[in-house]
């Protein structure tokens, strides 16, 4: 038997020019060197290489070798190749996330999949209705959906609760209510205030809020664009109510300022979407069980 290990030895001290070196360049003590070569020399029947002086010279039988070695090297790189080709992980994962997530929270979690499964093809939808995504998850259209919405109970879906943020009324560094330390709530009813479209659970939530107080703001700009709307929020165009997870950049940089209001505090939870009878293909199976492992929901 022809040991791989041996035969790489044999083609180093080759390259290399003498046992030492071949030592050095493997890692490994010139005894080990000596002992492969000996067992390779006894296998094979012939003597490998001649020593002179501190270098080692290839024998003519060594020279007949030296093309088999190369290529059963050559055969054994490509072998190990191949079986990882059979253990990567390939396929199409089709998610749906709402806009804001897919945005500020999915960059990450889409390098941590792809860094695993290279592979695999990922198609992400983005900007639409949870009732659409919902739909279609239930069509079998999607794998998962990301969205940030209520609690719910449709029997053939199943959901993971992944994270939970504060919903935070910013306004301009140089608003007027920005240098107070607490506000009402009822104040915002002098305030034009920016809203993403009615379909956003966390407009839907605020609203709510602002309805049982009997809260009507002076004036409403819908802009179905988070960026949009703190550009405008930026330049003095009004006050939004964003998710934390949305201005952090902002609120750091002093661009944005979070109000605080008194005894008011609302948070939305983004949660993991899949269908319960649905036959996953790995890809899918996969994603769901990273997420389902990876984050659990955040206190407030």
């Amino acid at each position: 038997m022809i040991d791989l290990k041996h035969v790489k030895t044999f083609l180093t001290i080759q390259q290399r020019g003498s046992f030492s070196a071949a030592a050095d360049w493997l890692d490994i003590a010139q005894p080990t060197v000596s002992l492969h070569i000996k067992s390779l020399e006894k296998s094979l029947g012939y003597p490998l290489f001649e020593r002179i002086g501190k270098g080692a010279v290839i024998t003519p039988a060594g020279n007949r070798f030296l093309p088999s070695a190369q290529e059963m090297v050559r055969l054994a790189t490509e072998a190990q190749t191949l079986t990882a080709d059979q253990h990567q992980l390939s396929g199409e994962l089709k998610l749906c996330v709402v806009q804001s997530i897919c945005t500020y929270k999915m960059p990450p979690i889409l390098q941590q999949f792809r860094a695993k499964h290279p592979a695999v093809r990922l198609q992400v939808t983005v900007n639409r209705p949870s009732t659409y995504m919902l739909q279609q998850l239930r069509a079998g259209d999607f794998d998962a959906a990301i969205v940030l919405e209520a609690p719910f109970d449709i029997p053939s879906l199943d959901s993971k609760p992944l994270w939970s943020d504060q919903l935070q009324v910013v306004v301009h560094p140089r608003h007027y209510l920005a240098q107070k330390p607490t506000i009402k709530l009822s104040q915002l009813a002098t305030e034009s205030m920016i809203f993403p479209e009615w379909s956003a659970h966390y407009r839907r939530v605020f609203e709510r809020r602002l309805q049982e107080q009997e809260i009507v703001p002076k004036a409403i700009l819908e802009i179905d664009n988070m960026e949009a709307i703190k550009q405008c929020v930026m330049i003095g165009m009004g006050l939004a109510i964003l998710p934390r997870y949305a201005i952090e950049q902002e609120v750091a940089n002093g661009l944005l300022v979070p109000l605080t209001i008194d005894r008011f505090k609302l948070s939305v939870t983004a949660q993991l979407i899949w269908h319960k009878e649905k036959i996953m293909n790995q890809p899918a199976k996969e994603f769901i069980d990273m997420m389902v492992n990876r984050v659990p929901p955040n206190k407030i």
